[in-house]
């Protein structure tokens, strides 16, 4: 286990969007990235230990059921310099079925855009964005049912407007409570 690669951090802020927001932030080895996740995501994994962080959500949309599909966004921090991540590396924007997989940016970011069907028939749309920050690329995937674009569209940009990062060691602000994993 190695400390300077296995906790984060946690504090409440107030996102752009004026909806409340857990920020989170991942220490990597030669730096950290901080994101925010909406205070009503539910939280699918958080992996702070193995060579890709991992953090993945379900996003609640306006008229959901249970039922519904759901709405997913993840990020993986992805160390470049090591071998066992170049299979994260290689699937950034790899088409997921017979649609064409659209190249873009937004700000820093490199994004690719899709639309692909789930294993129920459900069209998706899915963006890939990557960017470098610190000594990671950074890599979000946001999919969310292809009939709430118009809801899901401003999330996933408000989302990436909150990941930053920098060289160095992170440090804390007032306020913040530290958590550690246990293993």
């Amino acid at each position: 286990m190695k400390k300077d690669i296995c906790f984060f951090v946690m504090a409440m802020l107030i996102a752009c969007s004026n909806v409340n927001a857990m920020e989170f932030t991942l220490i990597t080895k030669g730096g950290y990235v901080t994101f925010a996740a909406g205070d009503n995501w539910g939280v699918v994994t958080m992996e702070t230990k193995k060579p890709n962080q991992t953090a993945a959500f379900q996003v609640p949309m306006s008229g959901e059921v249970d039922s519904a599909p759901p709405t997913n966004v993840s990020i993986i921090l992805i160390n470049p310099k090591l071998p066992e991540t170049a299979n994260a590396l290689d699937s950034i924007g790899r088409s997921y079925g017979p649609s064409k997989v659209t190249e873009g940016t937004y700000n820093k970011w490199s994004t690719y855009r899709q639309v692909s069907n789930d294993s129920d028939g459900i069209l998706f749309t899915i963006v890939d964005a990557k960017r470098e920050i610190a000594d990671v690329v950074v890599w979000v995937r946001f999919a969310w049912p292809k009939n709430k674009n118009n809801e899901a569209e401003p999330i996933f940009y408000n989302f990436l407007n909150s990941i930053r990062g920098d060289f160095g060691k992170y440090k804390t602000r007032d306020g913040e409570i530290i958590r550690r994993p246990i293993n």
